[in-house]
């Protein structure tokens, strides 16, 4: 009963640190967001390294790729740019596993009491990153619980019988989905099964299909916010299925042949396990990443509608017009009326909220914001180089007032957002 509990204690603790480092690090990437698309917008490559790079700060796939179909929902990154950040999401989800390979846990205690002490003590920045490395900390604090609570089980003849029943590719995998679809994180069935390995109480044969499974579960939550999403949305979460689905079917076909290569690159069961799991998703990847295009397009054809698309970089600012004054006025007046556009988009949007709540609009509304906040500073920055040339008083009248116009359309959006916090 007391390792029962301890090892409850410690996936709750693990969750915890996930939920708030997710938390966290959604806040920094809020403020990147206009890199982290424009990246995944313009080659697969950019794509698969946005998506990989989130889910390190993440320490969660599921995280990333909810953050990345709540995009696509509210327009800001089309159907096909997010195939690559969705692949790269699941290879950076791999890392976790290989922190505890690494023995992550034993030292978690230092990144809790150096975290902690610079958290409470620490201002602005100092604070955010204390915040960050004791949630990180708290993650790995976890899993070491469970692995406490483990080293009884050596001897329990009940548990060494039922891992031996993951042999079974069917209920292995099924083990794998249900877990990793009721927390939402595939790090901790592979993480126990790592830790479980290094005291030898599970066998790479019997830890396959559990990860397998585990991959699989991970799909849950996309689908869950896929649900809700657009047209576009719904396609996303439907492909990260199917791209899981695909890899396990492969990995499944050809399972004695990645077996033997598990045990030839490595001797530890541990390090086996997390190696599997990388070559599950680098399969994944290998498979899809060179065929973006026409996957996306068969499911186009398969899922037909049309998403509008709101471009977070400006759409007509021409650094070409900046030798012509009275041109580059013109590119701001037209992007102005752009930003307007969205955020009488969001007005109605607020509208809709009040009179037929439906989930998923309050996020449109603040992803939409972040767009009016983004095309705002391109904006004044363009209108600043305008400014560095002669211009005649009627100009210079005009660029004054395309300022101020910016300003206003940054500021009723922003109260756009506050009317719709106060109605939620």
């Amino acid at each position: 009963m007391k390792e029962i509990l301890i090892a409850v204690s410690g996936i709750i603790l693990f969750l915890i640190g996930i939920v708030r480092l997710s938390s966290i690090t959604r806040e920094i990437i809020d403020i990147r967001i206009k890199q982290y698309i424009k990246y995944a917008a313009e080659r697969p490559l950019y794509g698969l390294l946005a998506g990989a790079v989130s889910t390190v700060f993440f320490q969660s796939s599921s995280a990333s790729i909810a953050l990345t179909i709540g995009l696509v929902s509210a327009g800001l990154i089309s159907f096909y740019s997010s195939l690559a950040v969705i692949l790269g999401a699941d290879i950076g989800t791999t890392l976790t596993a290989q922190f505890v390979v690494w023995k992550f846990t034993e030292i978690s205690p230092v990144f809790i009491s150096a975290g902690g002490i610079l958290w409470l003590t620490g201002r602005g920045g100092w604070k955010s990153a204390g915040e960050t490395i004791f949630y990180f900390g708290l993650i790995f604090f976890g899993l070491q619980l469970v692995n406490m609570a483990a080293e009884p089980l050596k001897t329990s003849t009940a548990f060494l019988n039922f891992f031996a029943e993951t042999k079974n590719p069917l209920f292995g995998i099924t083990l794998g989905i249900v877990v990793t679809g009721i927390v939402h994180a595939s790090a901790i069935p592979i993480g126990i099964l790592v830790i479980l390995a290094q005291q030898d109480l599970v066998l790479l044969e019997n830890a396959v299909p559990v990860i397998l499974g585990a991959n699989i579960g991970t799909t849950v939550t996309a689908l869950l916010v896929g649900a809700v999403a657009t047209v576009s949305g719904k396609r996303s979460a439907i492909s990260h299925l199917v791209f899981k689905c695909t890899g396990v079917l492969l990995f499944l076909i050809f399972l004695p042949y990645f077996l033997l290569l598990l045990k030839y690159l490595s001797s530890s069961t541990a390090q086996q396990i997390v190696l599997a799991h990388f070559l599950l998703n680098l399969l994944i990847v290998l498979l899809f990443v060179f065929f973006l295009k026409p996957f996306a397009g068969l499911v186009n054809k398969i899922m037909p509608g049309s998403d509008e698309i709101l471009l977070l970089w400006p759409e007509f600012l021409d650094q070409t017009h900046l030798s012509d004054a009275e041109k580059a006025l013109d590119d701001v007046q037209k992007e102005l009326q752009r930003e307007l556009a969205m955020v009488q988009k969001m007005f109605l949007n607020s509208i809709e909220v009040f009179t037929s709540p439906k989930e998923g609009k309050e996020k449109d509304i603040s992803y939409i914001e972040m767009v009016v906040n983004s095309l705002r500073t391109q904006i004044v920055k363009f209108l600043w180089q305008v400014s560095a040339r002669y211009l005649s008083v009627k100009l210079s009248q005009k660029l004054f007032a395309y300022t101020a116009i910016a300003d206003d359309i940054e500021s009723i959006g922003n109260h756009v957002v506050l009317i719709t916090d106060l109605l939620h």
